[in-house]
């Protein structure tokens, strides 16, 4: 257990020599279990096992953005030890210390992958270490890169964050959720006309980016644009009907407008969906007198 990481991309590219050789070596392994299979019956049933439960998750169908996954050799390294456990008593059969050499290899390989397994372990302490270390070991990593920088960025080390969605982009161009994080960091960093841009790119490459839309307009709102901001928090609200925070800027950008009706339909809907949100309570009560006093005999 060395050079372990939580996700392993693809690689960009694949030389050809690789799967050939892969492919005649599993080719020759399962031919010599065939014809030992009478003399060596562990070793047919440990093969013949640990390819039939690896053959689900070598990636004929593809799950998930990862190239493999140390969680699918679990159930296929029981073929593996199978041979083993049969095959080293065998192998030491013809030694004189076989009763005490055995135990003593078994504690002592027992042993170094334990201390390996602690070492490993350590890297699952926080998401930075984990992150950091999964780097080290693996190329081309863009999605790691994209959650190394939202993990600097809920430390506030906006800087560091943006360079690692850069570093993520640089490797995949199209990642929106990259776009979308870069341009949080921007708007956080004040850098309004670069996260707009950011929220742009998302867009286009996810235009049903619920959270982009709204985000979007908040940005354009914090830069007057008003009006190009209720479009986007529309769009938000079109794609997810559910979503409060939405409704409650959508809200907010129609009482800069002076639509006051509008706004209180939002901060209701948005009051629907987080009942227990003194905040938007307490604006909806305010926007509730502000169409009160303009009507007509309204209070003063």
């Amino acid at each position: 257990p060395i050079n372990l990481a939580c996700l392993y991309p693809y690689p960009n590219n694949l030389s050809w020599w690789k799967p050939a050789v892969s492919g005649l070596s599993l080719a020759a392994v399962t031919l010599w279990s065939f014809q030992t299979a009478r003399k060596r019956p562990y070793l047919i049933v440990g093969w013949l096992w640990y390819l039939g439960t690896l053959m689900p998750v070598i990636g004929i169908v593809q799950v998930g953005s990862q190239s493999m996954a140390d969680r699918y050799t679990y159930l296929p390294l029981i073929g593996l030890f199978i041979i083993i456990a049969w095959g080293i008593p065998e192998l030491f059969s013809r030694f004189r210390l076989k009763r005490t050499g055995l135990p003593v290899l078994s504690v002592a390989a027992l042993l170094v992958l334990w201390i390996l397994a602690w070492h490993q372990a350590g890297y699952w302490r926080d998401s930075r270490t984990l992150f950091e270390h999964t780097l080290r070991v693996t190329r081309t990593n863009s999605v790691i890169h994209n959650n190394f920088g939202v993990a600097l960025s809920k430390q506030g080390r906006l800087d560091l964050a943006a360079d690692q969605y850069l570093k993520s982009l640089q490797i995949r161009p199209r990642y929106a959720d990259a776009h979308y994080n870069l341009a949080n960091a921007y708007r956080n960093q004040g850098r309004l006309d670069m996260a707009v841009e950011q929220y742009t790119q998302t867009l286009r490459i996810q235009p049903d980016h619920a959270k982009a839309h709204n985000n979007m307009g908040s940005a354009l709102l914090e830069r007057g644009r008003t009006d190009e901001a209720i479009q986007h928090y529309q769009q938000a609200v079109r794609i997810d009907p559910d979503y409060a925070d939405a409704c409650y800027n959508l809200g907010i950008a129609y009482v800069n407008t002076g639509k006051i009706d509008r706004a209180v339909q939002q901060f209701r809907a948005a009051l629907r969906l987080r009942p227990s949100d003194d905040n938007i309570l307490n604006t909806l009560n305010k926007v509730l007198m502000m169409q009160n006093s303009s009507k007509p005999g309204g209070d003063k």
